[in-house]
């Protein structure tokens, strides 16, 4: 609606700037929300097509314009599921970008797995020792074991926050070292997650149904100035 009411391409420069940081805000509030057991009152009726989750989890990012899409991106996500996996997603893209070089890419990459359907977050990053990485897949495999309080002191919930939603869900994630001494972040929605394509031609019995209704999510065009990757190896 912006880009048809504001001429000003400066202004509507700003607006969507202005909108970008909004969304990050929201997302790190719903951090804390989280780490509290809340849920998210963001909530989809109808089954949402990958590529809307994928776009609206890589505008929650500082540095989107970084990251790639890989097609193709097939496959829809239940409406009960869409706030969670876009929430998670984003925090491994944003861990991706902290962790690499600003000017190299992120790819964002989907494919049908006999489990479900697996999102891959690629990086070519600094890496993370071996220890380092057993560490953290612990963290993802089990949240009840990480110390929470530590956790707000250190700064550090991102990966916690994954954990939680990912468990929620029934989601593995898994975090590997990929060929290029980056980091690959894996994680395999179940079967259970996955709505109906809504190209499919319906089965005879099936009962006519309204169409899914717009996802909205924050504008990805307006450009935001990459930063520097912090130092060390410890993701968040």
């Amino acid at each position: 609606e912006l880009e048809h009411e504001v001429e000003d391409p400066d202004l509507l420069k700003g607006l969507f700037h202005v909108d970008h940081l909004a969304t990050r805000i929201r997302r790190h509030a719903e951090n804390l929300a989280v780490l509290g057991g809340a849920v998210s009152r963001r909530q989809w009726s109808n089954p949402v097509t990958m590529t809307e989750v994928l776009r609206s989890a890589i505008a929650e990012v500082e540095q989107y314009p970084r990251v790639k899409l890989v097609p193709p991106m097939d496959g829809t996500l239940r409406g009960h599921a869409v706030a969670d996996v876009i929430h998670l997603l984003a925090e491994l893209v944003e861990n991706a970008t902290v962790f690499s070089a600003p000017h190299t890419q992120v790819l964002l990459r989907v494919q049908h797995v006999t489990a479900g359907l697996a999102l891959e977050v690629e990086d070519r990053g600094l890496g993370m020792p071996d220890h380092e990485q057993k560490r953290m897949n612990a963290l993802l495999s089990d949240p009840d074991q990480v110390n929470v309080a530590h956790l707000l002191q250190d700064g550090r919930i991102g990966l916690f926050v994954v954990s939680a939603l990912a468990r929620r869900h029934g989601i593995a994630v898994r975090l590997q070292s990929n060929i290029y001494g980056g980091t690959q972040a894996v994680l395999v929605l179940p079967q259970s997650l996955l709505g109906t394509d809504p190209d499919a031609p319906p089965s005879p019995d099936a009962v006519p149904v309204p169409p899914p209704g717009a996802v909205h999510r924050p504008p990805v065009e307006a450009g935001i100035p990459a930063v520097p990757p912090q130092s060390g190896t410890t993701r968040s």
